[in-house]
């Protein structure tokens, strides 16, 4: 269709040119033969000229007036860059001082990091002696009581070779000096699988039964031998139980005598607490008192 309309206009430019010559032949031949031919000639062509010289001239004083306003335009742009351009410098600038104050920034924050791995590696490494230092310590401690109960039984042997009755590090150091306060003070601060463990070796003093300690955590659900056998140790030092360790049998112990008031008040004690404190807790209450008749089922009289 375009291809169309582009030759239909072709074909009316080549009329009308046709046309135009057609009407300078005509109008030659017709107005040639006359005398005033040339004079008429003369005048269209200065006619012509004139009205092409106004027409430059209002072409001229228009131009010049689009192109002086073009100029101040031109002008009032270049004044509006140069100030961009002033601003643009001062971002620039600006931008390089953030970025060296950045870079000092980084910097820092590389060496404090530095500095901060550096302090970590020596505290993981502190950490690490630590428990190593607690390991050790823990094994000494453990192995403490053995010890005691071990420099005991050769101190027995020795008094049976030289014909003495044997005696216990306690008996030879004093007797029990502790008052009644003092006992009712120490089933106080006690925990409540301490004051468990105290019953157990009333019992087993009154049974003469074997005190078990590995059996008595299993009864009472608590993973805590070391402790409990310290802890014995603790009652050994003080004189509220005299125990001997059972040659052969890890922590297995005979309770030969414990202090009268701890007799008298462990087992009462702790039951009154237990049914006081857990008044409103019936089902805390059934738990500590059903611990308590597992203790006693271990020292139970067949």
């Amino acid at each position: 269709m375009d291809q169309k309309n582009e030759a239909l206009a072709l074909h009316f430019k080549y009329c009308a040119l046709i046309a135009v010559l057609l009407l300078i032949a005509i109008a030659t031949e017709r107005w040639s033969t006359s005398k005033d031919f040339t004079t008429y000639l003369s005048n269209a062509a200065t006619m012509t000229s004139l009205l092409l010289g106004v027409v430059a001239i209002f072409y001229s004083f228009i131009s010049n007036d689009g192109m002086s306003r073009s100029l101040g335009s031109i002008n009032s742009v270049s004044n509006e860059i140069r100030e961009i351009r002033t601003d643009i410098k001062g971002f620039v600038d600006q931008t390089k001082d953030s970025t060296k104050v950045a870079e000092a920034n980084n910097k820092i924050v590389h060496e404090a990091s530095a500095e901060l791995s550096g302090t970590m590696v020596s505290l993981n490494e502190t950490l690490q002696e630590i428990s190593t230092q607690n390991e050790l310590l823990r094994s000494l401690v453990s192995a403490l009581p053995t010890r005691i109960d071990q420099l005991e039984t050769k101190f027995e042997d020795v008094a049976k070779a030289i014909g003495e009755k044997p005696r216990s590090l306690t008996e030879i150091t004093s007797t029990s000096d502790l008052t009644v306060k003092a006992v009712e003070s120490f089933l106080n601060r006690a925990s409540y699988n301490q004051n468990l463990f105290s019953i157990a070796c009333v019992l087993s003093a009154r049974t003469k039964k074997p005190l078990d300690i590995s059996a008595f955590c299993k009864a009472i659900e608590w993973n805590g031998p070391v402790t409990i056998n310290g802890f014995l140790s603790g009652m050994h030092a003080v004189q509220l139980c005299s125990r001997i360790a059972i040659v052969g049998q890890d922590k297995v112990f005979s309770i030969r005598s414990a202090h009268p008031e701890l007799m008298a008040q462990a087992q009462t004690y702790f039951k009154d607490f237990i049914v006081q404190i857990f008044k409103d807790k019936p089902d805390d209450r059934a738990k500590w008192i059903g611990k308590i008749a597992a203790v006693e089922a271990l020292f139970a009289t067949e």
